[in-house]
């Protein structure tokens, strides 16, 4: 399963008193067709082996959220739609190649698109996506989900298709003659269901961050999945990044449980109030927590998603080593365990529920 390195009681009233009851242990007991409709897995680079995808078997994921990712992406290309274009085709095409070795082992995939046309722009004070910014990439943005729906329309091993990475639209007003992230999701969607009517569709608040969704206004759509990512507290997570020491522990007196919980009511509130349905595509912990804090957290975390019925993509498998549910926690050793990590066994747990 391990690779060797990381990178009145009349009837009448009886008989009401039974609906409810059915109701209310169909609401605590999920049918068997929810259940199995429940995703639960992990997000992955592109250019996954067999063997990869074997041990994503073997930990029982049901689902990847595969990112569409221009690793080589510079600034060379920012201006050439062309460029963008031949990119696409060409990580299709390696997608192509793995899509029936999920398939083999019934696990369904999420579409990403990782790396929108153009990429990331520093106009402002924040990374931008060009897309928000400039013509071009907006337009080319429109017609890769175009081209990428008329290529899996149907395609039932296609889960869905998440729009766009945690959409970097900083400024709230954008140059005229484009749209703002909700109109270009909307005008996304729009497209993307002439061509193949029942697809499913994932749509994040800006940034993918949890708190936008107090703002975020649903889309007139059915069939939408809303997708946040969530990296909090951010220096307990991100702890040996950034020159953040690795010292932060879970949970401590500010950060525990209600902490979590209070941290993600937003999401939880979008979904009560709008009926809709929610996906956490992105969460983790740098796998040298000390002291068996990020298990912990993991295990709480997860509890919360679990709750709350949400599906959830661990952020990541077999791409950036501190991620690493395999790899010890020993900064220095980038060689997977040789027995299940902690936080490993965590997840395991949860997965095994699909």
């Amino acid at each position: 399963m391990l690779r060797r390195s990381c990178n009145s009681y009349s009837i009448f009233a009886l008989a009401i008193g039974c609906c409810l009851a059915i109701v209310a242990l169909a609401y605590l007991f999920p049918t068997q067709t929810e259940a199995q409709d429940r995703m639960r897995g992990f997000q992955t680079p592109m250019g996954l082996s067999a063997s990869d995808i074997d041990a994503l078997a073997a930990l029982n994921a049901n689902v990847v959220r595969y990112q569409l990712h221009w690793a080589d992406f510079n600034a060379a290309d920012a201006s050439n739609a062309v460029s963008y274009r031949a990119w696409l085709l060409s990580a299709l095409d390696a997608f192509d190649q793995e899509l029936p070795l999920f398939t083999a082992k019934n696990i369904k995939v999420i579409l990403n698109l990782h790396t929108p046309p153009g990429a990331f722009t520093r106009r402002d004070a924040q990374a931008t996506h060009r897309v928000f910014v400039e013509e071009w990439a907006q337009t080319e943005f429109l017609a890769a989900w175009e081209l990428i729906t008329l290529r899996y329309s149907g395609n039932s091993n296609i889960y869905g298709f998440d729009l766009l990475n945690e959409p970097a639209q900083y400024s709230k007003s954008v140059p005229a003659g484009l749209r703002d992230w909700y109109s270009l999701a909307v005008e996304s969607v729009s497209r993307i269901r002439a061509i193949d009517p029942a697809r499913k569709i994932i749509i994040s608040p800006r940034y993918g961050n949890p708190s936008l969704l107090k703002t975020f206004k649903p889309l007139p759509f059915e069939n939408l999945i809303y997708t946040v990512h969530f990296y909090k507290p951010w220096k307990f997570i991100h702890q040996g990044l950034f020159k953040i020491k690795i010292k932060q522990l879970y949970p401590n007196k500010k950060e525990n449980k209600r902490y979590l919980a209070k941290a993600l009511s937003p999401v939880i509130k979008f979904q009560k109030k709008h009926k809709t349905r929610v996906y956490v595509g992105e969460f983790s912990v740098a796998r040298w927590a000390p002291k068996g804090s990020g298990a912990r957290y993991l295990k709480d975390l997860i509890k919360l998603f679990e709750k709350h019925k949400m599906d959830w993509t661990y952020h990541a498998f077999r791409e950036a080593h501190v991620w690493s549910l395999e790899c010890g926690s020993n900064p220095n050793d980038l060689s997977a365990s040789p027995v299940p990590t902690d936080r490993m066994k965590v997840v395991s747990k949860f997965l095994a529920k699909n």
